[in-house]
């Protein structure tokens, strides 16, 4: 990544941090800017987070799974459970949700995928922090919803 993009991408999440829209927490709020292409936040439950990052021409939200013990066979059955309950963590989410199973690794991931959107356009940048902050906000309340119950 370049520097002027990094530089860009660190202004955009810098705004991100100390926004907030009306009726949704802001997971990512108070947090130190990133220097990378994203930014995460664990959630309620040991070994998920959620990440947001930014491509040129897209942006992604990523529920990770990753169980802290580095334990294979619980983050399956923990990935299995949500993507069983799918259609309850989808409901409030406007993007479809992508679950990728990727064999043999520790890390297990649902990602939302906006198209609509590029960071370099900055007349774009409040749509997509109302958009992460509404989707984050969303998939971390259902995630730890349906997490109740595991």
């Amino acid at each position: 990544m370049n520097s002027c993009n990094k530089s860009l991408k660190k202004k955009f999440f810098e705004i991100l941090i100390n926004s907030k829209v009306k009726g949704c927490q802001n997971i990512y709020y108070d947090k130190k800017a990133p220097k990378g292409h994203g930014i995460g936040q664990k959630i309620d439950f040991l070994g998920l987070s959620i990440f947001s990052n930014l491509n040129k021409n897209s942006l992604n939200i990523t529920l990770v799974v990753n169980s802290a013990d580095k334990n294979i066979a619980e983050n399956e059955r923990i990935f299995s459970y949500l993507e069983k309950n799918a259609h309850l963590l989808q409901k409030d989410i406007i993007n479809k949700i992508v679950w990728e199973r990727k064999p043999n690794t520790i890390r297990r991931v649902a990602r939302i995928t906006n198209k609509d959107f590029s960071y370099e356009k900055q007349s774009d940048w409040e749509d997509m922090i109302n958009y992460i902050i509404q989707t984050s906000s969303s998939l971390k309340a259902s995630t730890e919803s349906v997490l109740q119950k595991y």
